[in-house]
């Protein structure tokens, strides 16, 4: 299972959390719990792409720890993919969800931040997928180059009867 894989499973629990099954008494201690998962996401989706695509190991990335903060500097500064000025905003926040929910020390987490953090990790999806469609792309064009230069050098037909240029 890869971090993109588990960064969908926790999403996919927060948004159990804050339904009205999941959390049918409107419980703040379970919107607590889903603020938790929803940071999980953010923080795995992002570390996802900084293995894909900047080959961080696992020991680089331990690191970093929890901080959505440099999480998301490292992934605007590492690859082209230029995240939403709403995520920038709430990473702080959603950084305190981590510790601040587990521990019911400092984080409040109202059902209205925790569905523009689900939303912003929705955007980063699109925007990586984005990315990874348009680096298939140009490899695609790359290796059409490719074999058409390799057909125009390896073109064995005899241009005898194309005659001389006097």
């Amino acid at each position: 299972m890869t971090l993109h894989d588990r960064a969908l499973s926790d999403i996919k629990v927060a948004k159990q959390l804050i339904s009205p099954v999941g959390n049918p008494t409107g419980d703040e201690g379970i919107y607590d719990i889903a603020g938790y998962h929803v940071q999980q996401g953010i923080e795995k989706e992002l570390k996802y792409i900084l293995v894909e695509e900047c080959q961080y190991q696992e020991g680089e990335l331990k690191q970093i720890g929890h901080d959505i903060d440099a999480l998301v500097d490292k992934v605007e500064n590492e690859t082209n993919i230029v995240l939403s000025d709403t995520l920038k905003w709430m990473a702080s926040e959603i950084t305190n969800w981590e510790a601040g929910t587990r521990y019911g020390s400092s984080a409040v987490v109202l059902i209205e931040d925790i569905n523009k953090a689900i939303e912003e990790f929705e955007t980063l999806q699109v925007q990586y997928q984005d990315l990874v469609e348009a680096k298939n792309d140009v490899d695609i064009q790359e290796d059409n180059l490719e074999n058409v230069d390799a057909e125009w050098w390896d073109d064995d037909d005899d241009d005898s009867d194309l005659g001389s240029i006097d």
